[in-house]
């Protein structure tokens, strides 16, 4: 096979990179240096397969358009759950407002005949939440 020698920028160019991950492949041994002709040439070559240099890298017209597509549905599909969602708090909100007022206050637990309190205990008691769970989520 064809070896070439070739500047680290036209190696850059033949594979599609940048120049600093031509100089990283060097580095990790993926790419073989090759010594200047001229030992005054401070510039780094590389050998490139003839194969490699052919090679050039056109996007691929049909996996791009594919990918369009599916960026396109997925945004759509979010906008329709975004207005979805919207729609569930709404109604959750107009629920939680029919909820009457002595329902709430029935719901809390009493404290049973016989058992102490954390003011018989000698404690502090503690006063219930001035507004229900749910007013503080969604607001009142």
């Amino acid at each position: 096979m064809a070896r070439r020698r070739v500047t680290v920028q036209e190696a850059a160019d033949a594979l599609g990179i940048s120049v600093d991950a031509v100089r990283q492949r060097i580095r990790r041994k993926h790419l073989e240096r090759a010594e200047p002709e001229d030992v005054a040439d401070s510039r780094v070559y590389v050998w490139l397969n003839a194969d490699q240099t052919e090679a050039k890298h056109e996007p691929d017209v049909q996996l791009i358009e594919s990918l369009q597509d599916q960026v396109r549905y997925l945004r759509e599909e979010l906008t329709a759950e975004r207005r979805a969602n919207d729609e569930n708090r709404r109604l959750l909100a107009a629920a939680l407002e029919r909820i009457p007022p002595q329902l709430e206050a029935s719901q809390e637990p009493e404290p049973r005949s016989g058992a102490s309190t954390p003011a018989d205990a000698g404690g502090e008691a503690q006063e219930p939440s001035e507004r229900p769970w749910w007013r503080k989520i969604f607001g009142d």
